[in-house]
Parts: C-alpha cells; structure tokens; sequence
C-alpha cells in the first residue's frame, strides 16, 4: 500500500481518476440498493493491494525492466488490433453477425483468434525477436497470489455467498477439468493483452501509470458487448464495465510489481467470487 500511495502521490491525475472510478461505483450501488457489496469489493481490493506490497517486500522477486523498442509503432498496432477485436466482439454480441461460410466467414475467425485471442499481437510481438520473458511469461511473483486469492475467497463465503459462481460455473462447463481449460482460454490471452499494453503505452507516454491505467481501461471495454448481450440496456452495460475495472487494476498492479503476467493470469482463472458483478 506504501508503494501505491507514493505512486498516487506523485501522479495526482492518476488518483484522480481512480476516486472518480469509485464514487461512480458507489452511486450506483446506492442506486441499485447493493451499497454493501460495493463496499466488500472496493474493501477487497484494497487489501489485496496492501498484501501484495507486504509479500513482495517480505520476499521480494526479481525483477528486470521490460524490453521495448519501438514504443510508438507497438503501441499503435496495438490499438489497431484491439480496434478489430472490438469490431468482431460488438459484431457477435451488438449486431449478431454471423457471416456465411466462405471468405467472409474464415476473416471473421481470423479476427477472432488474432485480435479477440490476442494471437496476432503475440505472433507479432515474437517475430521482432521478444523472448517469452519478454512478453511476461516468467516464473516469478506467484507468492504473492495465495493470500490474495485467500482474501477474495475469505471475504466472499464470509459476507456476500451469493456473489460465488463456482457452482454455476461448472455446472455450464460440465466438470472441474473443463472449468479449469475455460478459465485459463479467457485468463491468458486477457493478461497478456494486459501485459503488453501496460508496458507499451507506459513507455510511449512515459508513464507506466497511465499505461497501467488505460490497460485496464481497455480490457474492461471489451467486455462492454457481451454485457449488452446479456442486458440490451446501455446503462447496465456502461457500469458492467466500470464495475470491473478496479479487478483489472488489482492484476494489471501486480503484473507491474512482478513483471509477469502469471500471478495475474492464476488470480484471474480462479476469479469465481463474484464480487465485481454489481447490480
């Protein structure tokens, strides 16, 4: 916490933005009558931010600064790449296109896989000569996953049981083995989206808190069609955005304090509590 508070104080707007993220969280959780639940979110993610800072400082990782060389073209073909995911997720879920088999269809899938998946940008990325270590897949920082993944789970059978989707979870996938494949086909190429955004657009602006920021940002906002498949309500699906981005943020910190993308990718799989889906 010591670490994000300095963080907050040498970067103002930053903290700005983030108060403002939470006073939208909270009004409408007093508008829709879920202020407690709101509260246990908020609550939950500021404590995994302080155990996070007093696990790494207790066992600290080693940590080496991100390559990147071309800041501003990665950048930008970057957000040409999530400009298409973007197209393809509000095209299913927004317009419900389905194209014919054919041409149309195979580019339609190319999209999904490339920019939806994020395997173009991966593709891209390792053919400029990144290492996986490069592109955050290290093993380092996993200590700072089992207490927070206790916090969330603590906080959530002790406070807000109805919030758990595990049962529903496997009940849709069938078993534990095909939850643990779901989860892990959405948490990893979501982390890695993550992982090169944040050090990407940090470096383009010279700021890794805005590129911390944005990532998150952006993550959330891809999941701003499926939201509006499951409500048809352009409000409810503004806040269902909103509503996640303090979740990205949790990951997309710890992602910077160890610079991996696993710990986040083993928090975001078994992220089954429930908490952020707020009314």
């Amino acid at each position: 916490m010591i670490y994000a508070a300095a963080a907050a104080r040498r970067r103002p707007g930053i903290a700005l933005a983030l108060a403002g993220l939470e006073v939208a969280i909270l009004a409408n959780a007093v508008i829709q009558q879920d202020l407690g639940r709101a509260l246990l979110y908020l609550a939950v993610i500021a404590v995994s931010v302080f155990l996070i800072d007093v696990t790494l400082a207790r066992w600290p990782t080693a940590t080496r600064p991100v390559p990147v060389r071309n800041a501003g073209g990665e950048a930008v073909f970057l957000i040409v790449s999530f400009a298409l995911g973007l197209f393809w997720l509000t095209g299913r879920f927004v317009w419900n296109l389905r194209p014919d088999p054919g041409l149309l269809r195979l580019l339609w899938l190319a999209i999904l896989m490339g920019c939806v998946f994020n395997a173009l940008p991966a593709i891209v990325l390792l053919a400029r000569r990144y290492r996986l270590t490069d592109l955050g897949l290290q093993i380092t920082g996993l200590q700072a996953v089992p207490l927070v993944m206790a916090t969330f789970a603590a906080a959530t059978f002790a406070l807000s049981p109805a919030s758990i989707t595990w049962r529903g979870a496997i009940e849709e996938t069938g078993s534990i083995v095909a939850l643990i494949g779901t989860a892990l086909l959405a948490a990893v190429p979501e982390e890695f989206f993550r992982f090169v955004w944040q050090t990407r657009v940090g470096a383009w602006l010279k700021d890794p808190a805005v590129g911390w920021l944005v990532a998150s940002a952006c993550w959330a906002l891809l999941h701003g069609p499926k939201d509006w498949d499951e409500s048809h309500s352009l409000p409810a699906t503004l806040m269902g955005v909103v509503n996640i981005v303090p979740l990205g943020l949790l990951w997309g910190y710890l992602t910077h304090r160890t610079g991996s993308m696993l710990p986040a990718i083993a928090l975001h799989a078994t992220n089954l509590w429930g908490l952020q889906n707020l009314s």
